[in-house]
């Protein structure tokens, strides 16, 4: 579970630096959920509200970052989040998932 936290404050990260240019002050709360928010829509890349294994997989080839995670992968938010067992993420599931 470490290793899942680590993974989840990895991808909080990659998503800020990507908004960077976007500054957003106020509360911290309001700030986490507009950057999962904007990685849940770059990693939707079909658009259809839902990410699936393939999606989160393509994560680590286009954003070349097999060597940044250790144990954990994106597609563990599969494993761990999707709590409605139908194989793909939605926004609500992972904005649930992040507030851990």
């Amino acid at each position: 579970m470490a290793d899942y936290r680590q993974l989840k404050g990895i991808l909080l990260d990659l998503q800020s630096h990507r908004q960077r240019q976007q500054n957003h002050p106020g509360d911290e709360r309001i700030q986490k959920r507009f950057l999962v928010e904007d990685m849940f829509n770059h990693l939707d890349i079909n658009g259809d509200g839902h990410l699936s294994s393939s999606e989160l997989a393509q994560l680590m080839k286009r954003d070349d970052l097999e060597e940044v995670f250790s144990d954990c992968t994106p597609e563990d938010l599969l494993r761990f989040d999707d709590y409605n067992n139908d194989g793909s993420l939605t926004l609500q599931e992972l904005y649930t998932a992040f507030r851990k």
